[in-house]
């Protein structure tokens, strides 16, 4: 199985967790630990920032450049600026539109394509 097949089956786990983790994240800062929230939102986000920074390097040796490279710069970014919140909800944002994205669609004209459909 090659990387791009790999990272295409794990997209579902990567869903749960980037929901698992933002809701723990919540129920943990609502609960008055708040410390322990960024904490949380970023063991769950860094999963999937390495995921995605595997499929812009499988994209880019196929000579595909995509939105994903704002996606990855925007989760680190906020990562190193201390917005856990903002990282994890970028991932939610990310695999959402990833599991909602048609398969058919490839390239950066057809991902345009399929954002542009869902909105």
């Amino acid at each position: 199985m090659d990387t791009a097949s790999a990272l295409k089956l794990a997209r579902p786990f990567f869903a749960g967790l980037a929901a698992l983790g933002l809701a723990a994240g919540l129920a943990v800062s609502f609960a008055g630990h708040a410390a322990w929230s960024a904490t949380i939102w970023t063991v769950a986000t860094l999963p999937v920032l390495l995921a995605l920074v595997a499929e812009i390097v499988v994209s880019l040796k196929r000579g595909d450049i995509g939105l994903d490279i704002v996606a990855a710069l925007s989760m680190t970014a906020a990562l190193l600026f201390g917005e856990q919140l903002a990282a994890v909800r970028l991932q939610c944002l990310r695999v959402g539109l990833d599991h909602a994205r048609p398969a058919r669609r490839v390239g950066p004209i057809g991902r345009f394509l399929a954002l542009v459909e869902l909105g």
